[in-house]
């Protein structure tokens, strides 16, 4: 007989009990965040870090190549900036040979933006003590560099960059911060894009002083539809420079610093974000000693530090600061780098002060640390993280949860602007309450920059009630029922029913469209996006007609039913077997080359096939003028028809001489035929 089996007493008591307290001190309690996992050389990413000056270098976590993850460009101190590609689920290849960016001298930030509006990524590197540089992304991770400026810069001491559209045009500008403030070349500037990445510098006194400057935040404070910029200078405490908050009204930028934030610190970097959920962007900015101020937008163009209540005071010497949903849990945390003490990481759990968990979920780094951004690397629903540490290696924490409810909202611009930058977006309940706003802006990250995608937690169920969006040209969009977990495109007004974005609507999305309407086994999917007319997440006869209206497809009613032919057939109440967009019992047969269709190809033929070319003439059966077979009616098809009847020529391919059908997008809508 084995003892103890029967009465479930294990055999060694004392053993057991501290295999029990093994296990409870390791397995998670219900709530607390898990530890993140830092994983960088196993993912394929080696890149060590020695930058000149103090305040480290940039990177960027961008979707370089446009396949729907994020890719890694990272400045390396010396001459090197590096290049990563994302294979989807997050192990990176390296493709800094391919890239051919070489040559820098202490690259220092990274900016991102579509300049020249092709619909990739471009990216800005700003130097320390050397010209800063524009790499056009000309696709497949290759770039060409770009002569941005007619004047050279000089010795510089660029310390940030973002590329955003100040004066409305639609065209993204770049605007450069030097953190230096002896002699011009360290003045802040602003460069205005004329059109496709040619930049004029601009002549704003108010704005082009020589400051020490570490970062310039562009945002819309208060949210009249233009970015503003708030100024993060460095020497507040012994030189007494202030940050400044620049409003941008009409042809100006004015100065409101005075009246509006009034703070004189060591600051450094900053981020914004609505972290109250009054639709106000507040700001956080770090410091050389505390207090590091958390300033809440009171909607008059001033703020008031908070950052004793919050509990975010705290720290020794701060760079980059970045606010996230963590846990995906619906509210904003943040993240601080910090270059004396470990970093912090602040939970927002609904209650203040906000504690810093950072030691418990693996993010207290100790190096000297400056900045950090975040995406979703493995693509696997929730947030990631690398931290960039001066002299040491790039860090990537990967979170280790699965998700279960949030959101990934990616709203599309009208050209130039693809990347719509400058959007707002806002989020609602139910009961109209707002959940989260944020806007979509390059530079607010120190010296990076992170995934361009909405991503937050969702706790109020499978769908999103309503989402708006509020896109650069000052167009607005209602979004409901959008449902969670997916990643959603959210087209502007003007590029609904592009859905190949070729820059047309016409009958190849038609086609799209005819495939994408939403039943129980044809479920709303990406790619819908671009046809959802109502912004209701389902594609159906109401988002068809709309399609018709905008595109200039022929408005036919052929069979009399009081109906377009092409609802006929998204309805399913016509057939189009030869799929040529016109219904099977409109679509005649016809003899190719008998334009009259009359059943005899000749002279009359060449007549009226001239007429159709030169002077607008309608053609009842165009696809027997299409000689040629290539879906197209031209000269060429005409000069076939000529060499048939008049000198001999080849005789043309079937349908011919007999009546015949044919497969082609090209319509015959009468002919003698049977």
């Amino acid at each position: 007989m084995r003892p103890h089996i029967a009465s479930g007493v294990p055999r060694h008591p004392v053993v057991f009990t501290y295999i029990l307290i093994f296990i409870s001190l390791h397995l998670p309690v219900a709530g607390q965040s898990p530890t993140f996992s830092e994983e960088a050389l196993i993912r394929g990413v080696n890149v060590f870090t020695s930058p000149a000056g103090t305040s480290g270098v940039g990177l960027g976590l961008l979707d370089l190549d446009g396949d729907g993850d994020p890719d890694i460009v990272a400045c390396s101190g010396g001459s090197d900036i590096r290049f990563f590609e994302n294979d989807g689920q997050g192990y990176f290849t390296d493709r800094t040979i391919t890239a051919a960016a070489s040559g820098f001298i202490n690259p220092g930030c990274i900016a991102a933006g579509d300049i020249d509006g092709d619909r990739d990524l471009d990216i800005f590197v700003g130097c320390f003590n050397s010209p800063d540089r524009i790499l056009i992304n000309e696709g497949n991770f290759e770039f060409s560099e770009l002569i941005w400026t007619l004047t050279p810069q000089g010795t510089t001491r660029t310390t940030g960059a973002s590329f955003v559209d100040i004066n409305g045009d639609q065209w993204l500008d770049l605007i450069i911060s030097c953190g230096s403030f002896n002699g011009v070349d360290s003045w802040n500037k602003i460069y205005f894009n004329t059109g496709f990445g040619a930049f004029e510098l601009g002549d704003i006194p108010e704005f082009n002083i020589p400051e020490p400057t570490f970062q310039i935040l562009p945002h819309d404070f208060d949210l009249d539809g233009d970015l503003d910029l708030f100024v993060s200078n460095d020497r507040g405490y012994n030189l007494g420079f202030f940050n400044r908050l620049f409003m941008n009204t009409p042809g100006r930028l004015i100065d409101i610093t005075s009246s509006s934030v009034n703070v004189a610190i060591d600051s450094m970097g900053m981020n914004a974000a609505d972290i109250n959920r009054d639709g106000l962007p507040d700001i956080y900015v770090t410091n050389s000693v505390p207090s590091y101020p958390l300033l809440l937008n009171k909607g008059n163009n001033t703020f008031t530090d908070k950052a004793s209540l919050y509990g975010v005071e705290n720290g020794s010497v701060g760079w980059g600061t970045v606010f996230l949903d963590i846990g995906l849990d619906g509210d904003l945390d943040l993240l601080v780098a910090d270059s004396s003490v470990s970093d912090r990481l602040y939970e927002n759990d609904g209650v203040l002060p906000w504690e810093d968990i950072a030691p418990e979920v693996g993010l207290d780094v100790p190096s000297f640390s400056n900045c950090w951004v975040k995406g979703d690397i493995d693509m696997d629903g929730d947030i990631d993280l690398i931290n960039q540490s001066s002299f040491s290696y790039l860090k990537i924490f990967l979170h280790p949860d699965t998700p279960s409810t949030f959101f990934r909202l990616n709203p599309v611009g009208a050209p130039p602007n693809h990347f719509a930058v400058g959007c707002r977006i806002e989020i609602f309940s139910a009961n109209g309450d707002l959940l989260f706003s944020d806007q979509r802006v390059s530079g607010r990250n120190f010296k990076c920059h992170s995934e361009w995608i909405f991503h937050h937690g969702f706790t109020e169920g499978e769908s999103i009630p309503e989402v708006h969006v509020h896109y650069p040209n000052s167009q607005i969009r209602v979004f409901t029922n959008v449902p969670t977990r997916t990643e959603w495109d959210l087209p502007a007004p003007e590029i609904l029913g592009d859905g190949n974005r070729d820059g047309q609507i016409n009958i190849d999305d038609f086609f799209l469209l005819l495939n994408l309407r939403t039943t129980i086994l044809n479920p709303f999917q990406p790619g819908c996006e671009f046809f959802d007319f109502d912004g209701n997440f389902i594609i159906d006869e109401a988002d068809c007609i709309s399609f018709l209206n905008r595109s200039d497809l022929p408005q036919k009613d052929c069979n009399m039913n009081m109906e377009n032919d092409l609802l006929d057939l998204f309805q399913g109440t016509g057939l189009d077997a030869d799929q040529d967009a016109v219904l099977d019992e409109c679509d005649f047969d016809f003899v190719r080359g008998d334009v009259s269709g009359d059943r005899v190809v000749d002279v009359n033929d060449s007549t009226l096939f001239l007429g159709f070319l030169f002077n607008n003439q309608s053609l009842d059966c165009q696809a027997a003028a299409d000689l040629n077979g290539d879906i197209t009616l031209n000269v060429a098809d005409f000069s076939m028809l000529s060499n048939y009847l008049f000198s001999q020529g080849p005789a043309p391919a079937a349908p011919f001489p007999n009546c015949g059908s044919h497969s082609a997008h090209i319509t015959c809508e009468y002919s003698d035929c049977p």
